[in-house]
């Protein structure tokens, strides 16, 4: 049995669906490639709050899961 992972995703007014759509894609491929099954992924949608953190930290320790992963966004660049 693979070990389990989280995902955490701060979902910004910016982000297109498609985005959303694509950094979700990311989680999973990422968990597949270093071995772990991807169990649930949290989402948090306002910023500057972090409920969805926290509960997911009180997760992490109810299960004993130590994984997360977080997908990094690159600032826009003013490079074409």
């Amino acid at each position: 049995m693979k070990p389990l992972i989280y995902g955490y995703l701060r979902i910004t007014e910016d982000l297109e669906d498609e985005q959303v759509q694509q950094l979700e894609r990311g989680l999973v491929k990422l968990a597949e490639a270093e071995g772990f099954c991807l169990t649930e992924t949290c989402y948090e949608y306002q910023p500057g709050y972090y409920c969805m953190f926290y509960e997911l930290t009180a997760e992490l320790k109810l299960t004993q899961v130590p994984h997360v992963g977080v997908p990094w966004r690159a600032p826009p660049s003013a490079d074409p």
